[in-house]
């Protein structure tokens, strides 16, 4: 329950951030039109398109399949070319067995990171390290009748996780850029084999 608590918490987090971000955009390109421009100091958003793979190894068989999911980002720019900030999301895949096709691996991550960014003309290019936690949630189904299952196995983890991150961020305002980023998520557990999951994330960020 505290972990679906604070997956949602994340997820409000950074709607509130978009939903302030729009706001005061357009509040200062109507109200504060002779201002000089300036550089952003943060820029925040939703990853919404999310394609990947996750690979990881349970009890009973090897998994390697597309994945799908959701995210968020929020970056701070200090000095000239470092930047600060968090990042999680989810990724999710279903998979078959040899008494089902309804399996699923799921992983929820976050935490924060470091690293340099560069701007230049309308692109934006970060390059950072992202540490923190995260959950495996894994049902896997050896027997299914219907909708019964008669032999299936649930998995909790909790993990540490560490990925790279690079991104290209366009500008198509001031205010919005449209954002690529690359990652590929370990998350990692002592007693348990690691999870892999390279994933390409679309987004649209709102800069400040």
């Amino acid at each position: 329950m505290l972990k679906k608590l604070t997956h949602k918490a994340a997820f409000l987090m950074f709607s509130c951030l978009i939903i302030c971000n729009y706001v005061d955009a357009q509040r200062q390109s109507i109200d504060l039109p002779a201002k000089n421009e300036k550089e952003e100091t943060y820029s925040g958003g939703m990853l919404f398109l999310q394609g990947g793979g996750l690979i990881y190894d349970n009890p009973h068989q090897q998994i390697k399949d597309i994945s799908y999911g959701f995210g968020g980002i929020l970056r701070v720019y200090f000095f000239k070319h470092l930047c600060v900030g968090i990042y999680g999301g989810t990724q999710k895949t279903s998979y078959p067995t040899q008494g089902s096709n309804y399996s699923y691996l799921q992983i929820g991550y976050g935490g924060p990171f470091i690293g340099m960014s560069l701007k230049k003309n309308n692109f934006r290019y970060s390059a950072s390290a992202c540490l923190g936690g995260g959950s495996i949630k894994n049902l896997h189904i050896e027997k299914q009748n219907n909708q019964l299952l008669s032999e299936s196995y649930l998995y909790k983890i909790p993990v540490f996780i560490l990925s790279p991150l690079v991104s290209v961020d366009y500008f198509l305002s001031k205010k919005i850029a449209l954002s690529l980023q690359g990652s590929c998520l370990f998350g990692l557990h002592a007693s348990h084999p690691p999870l892999y999951n390279p994933c390409l994330q679309v987004g649209i960020l709102f800069n400040h």
